[in-house]
Order: structure tokens, then sequence, then C-alpha cells
């Protein structure tokens, strides 16, 4: 009779797991960046998210919802106080975004400013920059980066 009850619980526990388990990895959203463009050369004052184009995808299985899409100079720029090697220079949020569906991204309003030395630096873009959606593939986030020369 024990060993009956004991294998009933075993069961029981096993079947519960199963049904309130979290959703696998198949069913996640999952963020990619499916074209991105931006200006070869800019000044320090122009307002660059006018020539920067991004199109976010989800190429996951559920929705994904309020999430960023940040504009990234790589290069070492001088915060007051401390060199950085990546600047988010700008951003755009995407509220939602259903499953194996895209979005242009409408970035705020951005200049590259007095921060960032004249110099050429890579422009990338990146999905869920803060990582608040939890996807299937966070490593896929990153879009290919291009150069940009930041100009006095």
């Amino acid at each position: 009779m024990k060993v009956l009850k004991c294998s009933m619980i075993i069961f029981l526990n096993f079947l519960f797991l199963n049904i309130v388990s979290p959703v696998s990895a198949a069913e996640q959203p999952d963020l990619i960046i499916e074209s991105f463009s931006a200006p070869a050369a800019a000044t320090q004052n122009e307002i660059i998210s006018r020539k920067i184009n991004v199109v976010v995808k989800n190429i996951g299985e559920s929705e994904a919802n309020d999430f960023v899409i940040a504009i990234i100079l790589k290069g070492t720029v001088v915060n007051p106080g401390w060199p950085t090697q990546y600047h988010v220079l700008g951003s755009g949020t995407v509220v939602s975004l259903k499953e194996r569906q895209s979005a242009t991204v409408t970035l705020q309003r951005f200049s590259a400013g007095t921060i960032v030395p004249p110099k050429q630096y890579e422009i990338c873009a990146i999905a869920d920059e803060s990582k608040k959606v939890n996807e299937s593939d966070e490593n896929n986030n990153w879009s290919k980066c291009q150069h940009v020369d930041i100009k006095p």
C-alpha cells in the first residue's frame, strides 16, 4: 500500500510539473534586427536619427511587448569621468510585436552631440537592449554594424 501511495504521489507531481511548467524556448519571442542602415558620415550636432532606418522582427512563437531598440556607437567615447567602448546614441520603443511580424522602429530625435569625439566608429542596432523580453535566443539581437565617420 505504501509503494502504491508513493508511486501515485510521484506520478501526480510529474503530471503537475508538466502542466505548470514555464513556456518552452520554442514558444518564446525571439527578436532580431531584420534590416539596419545608417549614414556613412554625420556631424556631431546633426540630427542623425533622421538618417537611420531600423526594422525589427520577432522570429519567435509568441508576442514580445514593450522593448527598446538601441542605437550603439562602438569605439571609445569619453563620457564625463569615464571612457566607454559602447555608447548608446539613441533609442526607440516597440510597444508590441506579434510572432513572425516585423516593424519599422521610430527613433527618438538624437545627434551624436559633443560627448562623442570626432572620429570613425561602428554604429549598430540592438533589439531589446535592456533584456526585458525573455527570448528563445538572446544572442541574435545585434544588427550587422556599419562604419560612420563623426565630424565636428
